[in-house]
């Protein structure tokens, strides 16, 4: 399978277990939300509506759970001047998949699948 191929994938069945299980996001990950004045809904559809075009990296084994993966993506709001940083593992916590980070990128991101 190629990189587009896998990237593709795991955006859809990681959509499809939101739209079934809902999305878990951290602690951390909620309290960047609130820091950019979003709400976790708004979150999610950030989340839900990922394309391949917004992969920066991944998958790379997860540092606090080996047995896991996670993946890169970044994001920018419209009318902001930031990206949206963004690190969702394959983790499941009850069922739902789970967004390990989401806040301001601290720096710029490379988007292999960007033109």
């Amino acid at each position: 399978m190629t990189k587009e191929k896998e990237i593709e994938k795991f955006i859809k069945e990681y959509t499809k277990c939101i739209s079934d299980h809902n999305l878990y996001f951290l602690k951390r990950s909620q309290d960047g939300i609130l820091e950019l004045g979003l709400t976790v809904d708004i979150a999610k559809e950030i989340v839900q509506s990922l394309k391949k075009t917004d992969y920066v990296s991944g998958p790379e084994e997860d540092i606090d759970f080996k047995q896991f993966n996670v993946w890169v993506f970044g994001v920018s709001i419209e009318n902001q001047s930031y990206e949206i940083y963004i690190k969702l593992s394959d983790r499941k916590d009850n069922q739902r998949p789970v967004c390990i980070s989401f806040h301001r990128a601290k720096k710029s991101m490379v988007y292999p699948f960007k033109k």
